[in-house]
């Protein structure tokens, strides 16, 4: 095989390791967007130091949402929020393979979520819907008074304490056996 064949054979085989490393772990494949609380954020590695971490993201089971952040400044933003523990919505892309990451998952931008903006006003709801909220409401009150019947002194304290400061909830309590 002469000089020039085993020249352009060496440039295939680069631009085809080339394109092969971009095809599986450069060229994102999807984004999304995630809310939660941040619980860990780690820069480790043995050989190639890399930003793992993970939120706790709450919904009907709570779960871990594992990702990864090449962006140094970015990660370093996120570890001095860590501590805070504030509501985050992420913005993140996901490639075919993580390596040398943890996580297929790559953060590209975050913000933090204000809580108070969480709340949610009954009537924004049809009519039709707004009794059911309400019962659904009083339902969950008065599972939460029904837990603590198992320690007749605290449900005592408790029910005294919604006499006195908040006859609103003590009037709901006593619709709890309607």
């Amino acid at each position: 095989m002469s000089f020039k064949w085993k020249l352009i054979l060496f440039i295939l085989l680069v631009a085809g390791a080339l394109g092969g490393k971009y095809f599986l772990f450069d060229m994102p494949i999807g984004t999304g967007y995630q809310v939660g609380v941040l619980k860990n954020l780690s820069h480790q590695g043995a050989v190639i130091k890399t930003w793992d971490g993970s939120l706790l993201v709450e919904g009907k089971e709570s779960s871990l949402f594992y990702f990864s952040v090449r962006n140094d400044q970015l990660a370093r933003e996120l570890l001095e929020l860590k501590e805070q523990e504030p509501l985050l919505e992420v913005e993140y892309q996901e490639f075919r393979q993580g390596w040398p990451r943890k996580s297929a998952k790559n953060i590209v931008a975050w913000k933090v979520l204000d809580k108070s903006n969480l709340t949610v006003d009954i009537n924004e709801f049809s009519p039709s819907n707004r009794e059911l909220v309400r019962y659904l409401g009083r339902t969950l009150f008065c599972s939460l008074i029904g837990s603590l019947h198992q320690d007749q002194e605290l449900y005592q304290q408790v029910k005294d304490h919604l006499k006195e400061a908040n006859p609103y909830l003590y009037q709901q309590y006593s619709t709890c056996n309607d």
